[in-house]
């Protein structure tokens, strides 16, 4: 825990001081390291599988337990979510790829009319199910009333969803021969096959197949998506990029600032009344401009009640502060070049984060809450060792790299850092990069994504780098 902390609060110094000030979930899924490591089975899918979960394009299985209890760095106990499963192995059920599909169009449509019979109003697939039918993208004559929404979906169910997305969306269509020896040119749904063709969503066998009937699982799944969101028109303005960075980084302002005056007297092994307010209040200020993994606080579930280190705070004699030790299955793949007296993994191999050596795995909340030290005069935008002041209607776009319902945002603002002398302020600009996706219809902050390109110290967009891979 000790480690985890020394190094938690030493990226939260580096951040505060180049800007970034709170982690992302860009691995929200605790088996990621197979598809992040090169011995991993889905490695292959990496690039696809790491921008699809990070736009939460696809969501793991509910974790069980769902919640794990943890004394958090002296604010108290804190209940959190404990991150899911992927899965990328696992068949793909209708239900699943009808939500799927939905986030990756961002549908926000309700509910018109739903005409399959096994679909009920209190199924949890019932609303991305209703959306794509009003959509015209689930062909309503294949399924005869009944969608059978628990079974798995076929290749060419997937590519006929797929190909209707297209049309919805106005995309050009650019038909093109079947290719495959297994299907018709003449079939009922070849027209549909045709267009998934031609738009590359779909692809074939090494033997010239195309296994209608097969399964595929959720890593084919989400690469058949991803290539639909290159094709997708994006509708993000500089005005509404900025002003959902502004919000969604004031949101992380005030809860900080709620709980810092209170920090030093949490009651250890308790839940501290005035963090979890701040902490309802922040899911309910932030749910419209941050991503719903980020709303909440995420934690790998393999948790040692015991710790043979545990360590006494030396502010409070005979207190002890570590519960226990947990990460260690994280601790093994994700932190790369962090060689330290603390820290000795070699951690894992995908793309690395502009200054701090890795992409930061946690979540927002979880982040902010491993802090110490922290201050608050109602200004401060992101406490860590010090005041950090935003002046918020400074937010202004550089560019944008979008891809459909995703886009990587470079952005500006006025900010200054007092090194604990509030005498010696000094107001400046500078920049940042953020990821935004679009869910129900709105757009929100997914993580920070600077990149330096290989080889340089120049700053890119994560996107751009990962357009390249995909």
């Amino acid at each position: 825990m000790k480690k985890i902390i020394s190094f938690v609060l030493t990226l939260a110094i580096v951040l505060a001081f180049s800007a970034n000030a709170f982690a992302a979930d860009f691995y929200a899924a605790q088996d990621f390291y197979k598809y992040t490591e090169p011995d991993g089975a889905y490695y292959w899918a990496m690039p696809d599988l790491e921008l699809a979960v990070s736009a939460e394009i696809i969501r793991g299985y509910p974790a069980n337990p769902p919640t794990i209890e943890r004394d958090d760095w002296k604010i108290g106990d804190i209940t959190y979510n404990v991150i899911p499963t992927l899965m990328p192995e696992n068949t793909v059920t209708r239900a699943e790829f009808a939500a799927m599909l939905a986030r990756t169009l961002g549908l926000d449509v309700k509910a018109i009319n739903n005409p399959f019979s096994d679909v009920k109003p209190s199924d949890w697939f019932y609303e991305p199910v209703s959306e794509l039918v009003n959509k015209n993208i689930i062909p309503l004559d294949y399924y005869n009333g009944k969608l059978n929404p628990d079974g798995n979906i076929t290749r060419e169910e997937i590519a006929i969803w797929l190909a209707n997305a297209a049309v919805a969306y106005q995309i050009p269509l650019k038909n093109a021969p079947i290719p495959f020896s297994d299907y018709s040119n003449t079939a009922k749904y070849a027209p549909a096959i045709s267009d998934a063709v031609g738009l590359k969503l779909i692809s074939g066998y090494p033997d010239g197949t195309f296994k209608p009937t097969a399964n595929a699982d959720r890593a084919e799944a989400v690469t058949m998506l991803i290539r639909l969101i290159r094709l997708l028109p994006c509708d993000l303005t500089n005005e509404e990029a900025a002003s959902v960075i502004a919000n969604a980084e004031d949101c992380c302002a005030k809860y900080t600032q709620a709980y810092v005056p209170d920090v030093y007297t949490a009651p250890y092994r308790k839940h501290n009344p005035v963090v979890d307010n701040a902490l309802k209040e922040y899911q309910q200020n932030a749910k419209d401009y941050v991503t719903q993994y980020n709303l909440y606080p995420w934690a790998e579930p393999t948790f040692y009640p015991e710790d043979t280190g545990l360590r006494q705070d030396p502010q409070c004699p005979g207190i002890i502060y570590d519960k226990g030790y947990f990460f260690p299955n994280l601790d093994k793949y994700i932190y790369k070049g962090l060689q330290n007296a603390d820290w000795k993994s070699p951690g894992h191999l995908g793309p690395t984060a502009d200054g701090y050596g890795n992409r930061s795995e946690y979540g927002i909340v979880d982040s902010m809450n491993r802090r110490n030290d922290n201050y608050s005069d109602g200004k401060i935008a992101y406490p860590t060792q010090g005041k950090f002041y935003v002046q918020k209607d400074s937010y202004k776009v550089i560019d944008m790299v979008t891809m459909g319902n995703i886009a990587s945002v470079h952005y500006s603002r006025a900010n200054c850092y007092d090194g604990f002398k509030v005498y010696d302020i000094e107001w400046k600009t500078t920049d940042a990069y953020a990821l935004l996706v679009k869910q129900d219809g709105k757009w929100k902050f997914a993580a920070y994504d600077t990149m330096k390109i290989p080889g340089t110290n120049q700053k890119t967009h994560w996107l751009s780098y990962i357009k390249d891979r995909l």
